[in-house]
């Protein structure tokens, strides 16, 4: 080989090892799996004392004001920090998470409101978490029954949940690259809390 031919040769090598190189952390990227965790709401109990509301538009009842924010603390006890928030924007689960909002330091502004959550399917829950931002680690939806119960019971196999109860909580998560790639049954259960637990 000539001198001119070994350095015609060198800059090539090189660039072949950048690419190499580029390709390799590429892939380490994709195939890095980050544990992601959904946290379903129920809305704390509501109001029945008006007949003339509707549902969408009744409030919190006496014992939903009580049960929220108490809520909101084993929230807060548990060191769990949202990402995002997903919302039904009724007022009864606007009031619950305003309540938990105000116990965990989660802005209220930042609360992602949702129609479709207001008597949603559990396939439109799958969709909206299958659909989420890879940057959203931790995720919140706060809704109703009977999508909340029957989700938690999609999400994961470990524990059988008859009912998500009013202000119930239910924690799962799954170890994913991505949040499209979430399959039925295959996530970790977590907890299941609600306010009669700690009743004494």
């Amino acid at each position: 080989m000539t001198i001119l031919g070994y350095f015609l040769l060198v800059p090539t090598l090189l660039f072949n090892n950048d690419v190499e190189t580029a390709a390799h952390k590429k892939q380490t990227v994709e195939l890095t799996e980050t544990v992601r965790t959904v946290v379903l709401i129920r809305h704390a109990k509501s109001s029945h004392e008006n007949p003339e509301w509707i549902d969408f538009e009744r409030p919190l009842g006496e014992r939903g004001y009580r049960d929220a924010p108490f809520m909101g603390q084993k929230i807060f006890e548990k060191g769990i920090e949202f990402d995002l928030i997903i919302a039904s924007p009724s007022q009864r689960t606007t009031e619950t998470i305003q309540f938990i909002c105000k116990e965990i330091d989660y802005p209220i502004e930042k609360i992602l409101w949702d129609e479709s959550v207001y008597l949603s399917s559990t396939e439109n829950l799958l969709k909206i978490i299958r659909n989420l931002d890879s940057d959203i680690k931790t995720v919140a939806i706060v809704g109703h029954n009977p999508s909340m119960t029957e989700t938690a019971n999609i999400l994961q196999k470990t524990e059988k949940i008859e009912n998500v109860p009013t202000s119930g909580i239910v924690s799962v998560s799954f170890s994913l690259k991505d949040w499209s790639d979430l399959k039925p049954k295959k996530g970790k259960f977590n907890f299941f809390i609600y306010p009669k637990m700690y009743a004494k």
